[in-house]
This record gives structure tokens, sequence and C-alpha cells, in this order.
């Protein structure tokens, strides 16, 4: 039965990569073994500390340096670029976050937006997208109340969905709508004319009211309006646009009035009380909660699933003011998690997804421990390689990252009863292979710049294999570091094969002896080569 009966004491090898696989894009091995050592609850706890990075702010491709004004760092160096390259800019440096991150901030911040979508494209000027990767970041591990409040004033989502455009004579619902039937609490069934489970259009149209007013900025003016609280530029109030009436909403809220404000000031006082009110409702945390376990856990949702492990979630995010540490901290330690609450044979949980482009691309070159070049000595290949290079074999695999087709998202990510399953057409099956697998081993250039997996050295100088000289233990080492399971029998003999050709272990053995007594790395290339497409092309490897 699904239980979140606490799991204790170490994590093991199998476990570590199963968490880091799920909370991380990156599950390599040096972080793995470090992770097996410590509890479940070390273990989680640590994905919870705040991430460092190098590279905290995008930069310009023509000075190497800081181009965006933040609240940090308010003067920065001018830069040329035009607006294309500013939009590659920031696209670059959220993709090479994710990559480089060792916590669990990153793939929070992708829960955040598979839900809160705004298109990049649409966001007018690039620093105005930088503002919402930025508010993505911070509230990450925060509150999902408090982050909704605010990206309901950021700049990026009033250009998106119109809200701009809604004023007290001319209402816009566009916003309204969206925030409450895919945001928030969702729909529901339809239970009569315009009425849904959770809401009314009616509903829609009084939080359209509560919402006229609040507007964009000029990007000349973007530094001149940061949230006391995160720092982070948002939009402006403009009370002459602002409805200043009550609004009444439905049976559905408790027939619960909102007093209209009078003022600037006021008008936020009113945008809370409407959220608050939304998110006082059970159904939307229990909406959240779905969704977090869909993410983290598996798409399936049973009955016995539902009333243990949702229903928990849910009163955890009401209790604690939807806090989404404490929340997916409850899932990460528990014993449903790791697939150790019942004695079914086979991997319910462990193994159950399918890895998005996204996924498979950042953990394939955080597994293989791939050296990028470094944006602060070629800011140039560092675009080209994060943009062109990776964005570019994401979008074509199936997953147009920060560009989605619609409001709704990505449909892997919402769409049941498929969900993952998904990422897996015949289109973006060809493409997963041909433009992201191939291009790992057969190398990508790009403005001068070659990326390519050097297996040998990978095998030689990373430390993840104990004896690079024994067949056996480097085909298991590999194995288990890129599969949820080892394989056993004549799949097994298929990778070990894939590995030898016609040499016998002991003929492997010599050529790997002869490679490192020469430096010849010809032979040895050819058959690591071989073994790592087998891997990374298989059906295990699409799963984690």
């Amino acid at each position: 039965m699904a239980s979140l009966t606490p799991r204790t004491g170490p994590l093991g090898f199998a476990n570590a990569a199963h968490l880091l696989r799920r909370a991380t894009f990156n599950p390599n091995k040096t972080l793995i073994n470090q992770f097996a050592a410590m509890t479940t609850d070390q273990a989680v706890d640590q994905l919870f500390t705040m991430p460092t990075y190098d590279l905290p702010e995008p930069i310009a491709t023509d000075t190497g340096q800081k181009w965006i004004p933040t609240a940090t760092t308010p003067t920065v160096t001018a830069t040329t670029m035009d607006s294309n390259s500013e939009y590659y800019s920031v696209f670059a440096w959220s993709i090479r976050r994710s990559e480089k991150s060792s916590t669990i901030h990153s793939k929070l911040s992708l829960f955040f937006h598979s839900i809160f979508i705004v298109n990049y494209p649409e966001f007018v000027v690039s620093a105005f997208g930088f503002d919402y990767f930025s508010l993505l970041d911070f509230y990450a591990t925060g509150s999902i109340k408090t982050f909704s409040k605010k990206i309901s004033r950021l700049n990026a989502m009033h250009y998106y969905l119109d809200n701009r455009l809604n004023t007290a004579v001319a209402p816009n619902e566009n916003y309204a709508r969206e925030f409450l039937e895919l945001f928030t609490i969702q729909k529901g069934a339809q239970d009569g004319v315009g009425s849904y489970t959770n809401y009314t259009e009616h509903d829609v149209q009084q939080a359209a009211r509560v919402l006229t007013g609040f507007t964009n900025i000029a990007h000349s003016q973007r530094m001149s309006y940061l949230d006391a609280e995160c720092n982070i530029p948002l939009g402006r109030k403009v009370i002459a646009n602002h409805d200043t009436g009550n609004k009444t909403f439905s049976a559905k809220f408790g027939n619960q009035t909102i007093v209209g404000a009078t003022t600037a000031a006021g008008m936020d006082v009113e945008l809370d009380s409407f959220i608050d009110m939304v998110f006082n409702q059970p159904e939307t945390a229990k909406s959240y909660a779905r969704r977090l376990y869909r993410y983290f856990v598996r798409r399936t949702i049973d009955t016995e699933t539902e009333t243990d492990v949702i229903v928990p979630l849910a009163n955890n995010l009401m209790n604690n003011n939807y806090d989404v540490e404490s929340t997916v901290k409850l899932l990460l330690k528990r014993i449903h998690f790791y697939d150790e609450d019942d004695s079914t044979v086979g991997d319910e949980i462990i193994g159950s997804k399918i890895k998005s482009p996204l996924e498979l691309l950042l953990m394939m070159n955080n597994q293989f421990k791939l050296n990028v070049v470094n944006p602060l000595t070629d800011p140039i290949a560092y675009v080209y390689f994060y943009y062109n290079y990776l964005w570019g074999r994401i979008n074509l695999s199936g997953f147009p990252l920060y560009r989605p087709l619609t409001v709704a998202g990505y449909p892997p990510l919402y769409e049941l009863p498929d969900y993952d399953r998904l990422w897996i057409t015949t289109n973006n099956l060809k493409n997963r292979y041909l433009y992201s697998i191939d291009s790992l081993i057969g190398g990508f250039t790009n403005n001068g710049f070659t990326f390519k997996l050097d297996v040998v050295a990978f095998v030689r100088n990373s430390g993840d294999f104990s004896n690079p000289a024994n067949a056996t233990t480097l085909v298991n080492e590999f194995l288990q570091l890129c599969f949820c399971d080892l394989p056993t029998g004549s799949r097994y003999t298929f990778f070990q094969q894939a590995l030898l050709g016609n040499l016998s272990p002991i003929n492997w053995q010599n050529e790997w002896n002869n490679y490192i007594a020469t430096n010849n790395s010809a032979s040895v290339k050819t058959a690591l080569d071989r073994l790592v497409r087998a891997i990374v092309k298989s059906p295990e490897y699409q799963l984690f």
C-alpha cells in the first residue's frame, strides 16, 4: 500500500541515484557516491541547500560581462548585442544553471514554469525574461501562494496573458481565466451552464475585475519597480484603470466579497485577498499535490495513492502556507518514493518515468562529465553551445523549452492519461536518437566550437571506473551509472558484446593496457564509443 512512512538509514547507491535523477539534472557518480553514504533525511536536506552559481547572471557575447541591471549589480557594462543575441544570452544562462546545479532548485524552477507558463518570445525585452527566470528561482523552494502573488504582477506575464490591457472600462479576462483554470484550482467537471466543480464563469469575471489596472512598465523604468521582498522588477499599478467596486464571488467560494481598492496601495491588498481566497480552497491544495506527485514520482494516481499520499501532501501545503520545501521533503523522505512500501515484484516507481529531452541531454552531459566551454573566457562559444546545440536539440526532440505552443504548457507534463509517455512519438523518438544521442558521439561543431564526448578520456580520468582493463567491471560500472536497474541474462550480454565485439575479455585487457602504455587510443575508442551508443540508445536509458 502507498505509505508516507519515513525512510531511515543510509540511502545506498541505487536509491541515491534515483533521488538525484528525479530531483536534479546532475546524477553524476561523484555526487551519487556522496549521497549514498547519507541517511535519507541528510540527503534530501542537502538537496535543499541554497545553490551557488559561478555565473549568477547572463553575460553579453560582445563583452563577456553582465549586461542586465539587477538589485545587486545595478551598474553593468554596456552591450552592443542585438535583440536576438540578448535573447540567446538569457536562454543559455538559464539552461546552464539547470545543468550545473546539484540541488533541487532547478527541478523546482522548471516545475513552477510548467504551471505558470510564459512564452519567452512574447516577453518583448529579454530583461523581462530574465526577471521571470529569477522569480522562478527565488521562490522555487518557497510558497506557491506567495509566488502566485508576485507573478500576477510580473511584466512578462502582463505581456503574455494581456493583463496590461485589463482596465475597468475594457476588462480583459485572459489572465484571470488562466489563473483559475491552469495555474491554481483548475476547473473540475462541468456541473451547469458556465459552472464547474471549482468555480464559475462569474468568478472569472470577478477575478478579472480584481486584476484591472495591473500593467507593465517600460523597459527604461525597470529598475524603479523592484519588489521589496525579492528585489526583482515587477509591473506597476494604475488606480485610474482599476475597477474600484466590490467583487462578490459565487457559492464555490462561499459567496465571498472582496472590497474594491481606491488607492494603488490598496490594489495589492485586494489582489492578495483574492489569491488567499483561491488558495484557501482544499481543491487548490490537492491540485498542487497531484502535480508534485506526478512530477517527482509517477504518472498514475490510484484511489489508494490519493488517500494515503495526495491528501496528506495537500494538508501539508495548506497548513504551511503552501510551502514547497516542507511538502517535497515530506514526499522524498518516505518509503513510497523509493518503492519500498509494498512487496510487488518489479519497479512501480523507480524507472517508471520517461526522461524529457531536457533531462536526457543534461543528464548525459553530467553523467559523462563533459567539459564544456567556459562562458567567462569564450562567451560566444558558450552561447552557441547552450542555445544552438542544447536548446536546439531539446526543441527538435519535442520539448520547445520556454516556448510552449499554448498557455497550458507542455502536454507530457499535464495531459492525462499518458503524461510523460507523450515524450515518445514516432518523430520525437527519431530526433531524440539522431540529434541528441548520435551527436554526443559524432560531435557538434558551430561557430568554430566543437562539442564531442571523449569517452576514452572519461573512462581513464573521471575516477568513475575502478578497473577499466576488466571488461566485466567496466560494463557493470557503466550500467550502474546509467540505468535504474542492472540488466541480466541476454540483455547484459548485449551490452558486454557492444564493448567487446569480436574480442575476448583478455583481448580487451590487452588492448586497454596497450593504450595506457602507448597512448594510442584508436582501438579502445571504437569499442567504448560502441558501448556508449548502445547504452544511451537503449530503452532502459530513456527511463529514470
